[in-house]
Parts: structure tokens; C-alpha cells; sequence
């Protein structure tokens, strides 16, 4: 413990809470030792007792770091409390931002996911898509029945399979060039075919196709009956 920052005679626990409530429950005195902490100091002490009481998952040191940088503690403090090296501070802390909260909730720990695959995870929460994918997920009953690792393994290859499938759609797209070789549109072929033209390749060109394209779609028509 140590002395309470802003009230004289009363003191403030540094670590081992869960341990100090057991024994508020049981209703048995214990000693205490009471040192002289500056919030810094504390910061140190409970990364230290976080870290030796048990190994923490990579998610789990992520968002106590990120939760410790939002009360204002300064990232020096954080790196030495976790023993992290700046590369790996910076790596937590992007995963603590892009994987929501409640979603990392609903994973919990997986302490076998490590931090390659939490950080591909991340990459796919960032788009609104994936998080309304995994926001399904999470809500299933099987999801729901499954251990830690066995959570994230479904949520990161359900959301690996819709990466993949948009990666071959993209893999589709495709320049449209003039005689003169310049590209005045890309299409991207698939569910849902897109053209996207190049104003500075031909400006005005787009608005003229929209205007002719009733006129193509009746030639289309025309074309398509003769071959059949």
C-alpha cells in the first residue's frame, strides 16, 4: 500500500486487490506494507505484479497499456511497467485502437492467438464491414460455447474468408485503354461491376457516356438478339 495521495491518514492499495477484498470478505485483519509511491512508481509496481503473476496475453497487455496511457501516464512509464520495447508498444497500442472493446471482451484472452494474428485482426476490424461481421459472431451460440482461442480462431477466419473473396474481386479490375493508350476507365467486374474513369484522361468523357448509355444498352440488346 501507500499513503493516500490526496487524504491524510488514509491509505491507497498498490497491488494485490483482489487478495486485499478476500480478505475484507472474510473479515480477517492483514498486514500490509506501506511504501512511499509516487503515481509513477505505482504505474511500475502493478505492471511488475501483472506480469509475474501470470504470463498476459498479447490482447490483454494491449489494452492495459492503452488503458493506462488514457489516465494520463507517460509512455516511457507504460514501456518500462510492461518491459516493452518502443516497436512493441507501438504495435499494442494499434490493435488496442482498431479492435473494438466489446469484441475483444467477447474473444477474451486467447492466449495462443499471439500477436501476428491479433494484429491481422485488427487490420480486418478497421473497415465497418468486418466490425458489423464480427459483431454476428459474436452473438452466435456457437461462438458463445467456445473457449478463449477457439473465439478468435472463428471470428479471424470468418473475417480471413471475406478478405480473401474481396481480394479476388479486386483482382478482377481491369484498365480500359483508347487507340492512343490512355486508360480512360478501370472496371472492377463482380457482384457488383464498377467503372471508375479518369477525368484527366479524357475530361467530360463520363458525362457523355451517361447521356449515350440508353442509346448502348438498345445497341447491346440488338447485338445479344442477333447472336441468339
Amino acid at each position: 500500500m501507500r499513503p493516500h495521495p490526496t487524504e491524510t491518514g488514509r491509505f491507497q492499495v498498490a497491488y494485490g486487490h483482489r487478495r486485499v477484498r478476500a480478505a475484507a470478505r472474510l473479515k480477517r485483519p492483514v498486514q500490509a506494507i506501506v511504501r512511499t509511491l509516487n503515481d509513477d512508481e505505482l504505474v511500475l509496481a502493478q505492471g511488475k505484479e501483472n506480469t509475474e503473476r501470470r504470463n498476459l496475453s498479447f490482447i490483454e497487455r494491449a489494452f492495459f497499456a492503452d488503458a493506462l496511457m488514457r489516465h494520463g501516464f507517460d509512455r516511457g512509464v507504460v514501456q518500462r511497467a510492461l518491459s516493452l520495447h518502443k516497436a512493441e508498444m507501438t504495435r499494442l497500442l494499434q490493435v488496442a485502437e482498431a479492435v473494438p472493446t466489446h469484441i475483444a471482451n467477447a474473444i477474451g484472452p486467447a492466449p495462443k492467438a499471439g500477436r501476428p494474428r491479433w494484429m491481422a485482426l485488427a487490420e480486418f476490424l478497421k473497415r465497418e464491414a468486418a466490425v458489423v461481421i464480427a459483431q454476428d459472431e459474436i452473438t452466435s451460440v456457437a461462438f458463445r460455447a467456445a473457449d478463449s482461442d477457439e473465439r478468435f480462431r472463428r471470428l479471424y477466419e470468418r473475417l480471413a474468408r471475406r478478405a480473401s473473396a474481396r481480394g479476388k474481386k479486386a483482382e478482377k479490375a481491369r484498365a480500359i485503354e483508347d487507340r492512343k493508350g490512355r486508360t480512360l476507365a478501370r472496371v472492377t467486374l463482380g457482384a457488383k461491376p464498377r467503372f471508375d474513369f479518369d477525368e484527366k484522361a479524357l475530361p467530360g468523357f463520363a458525362d457523355y457516356l451517361a447521356e449515350h448509355l440508353p442509346e448502348l444498352a438498345e445497341r447491346f440488346d440488338r447485338e445479344r438478339a442477333k447472336e441468339t
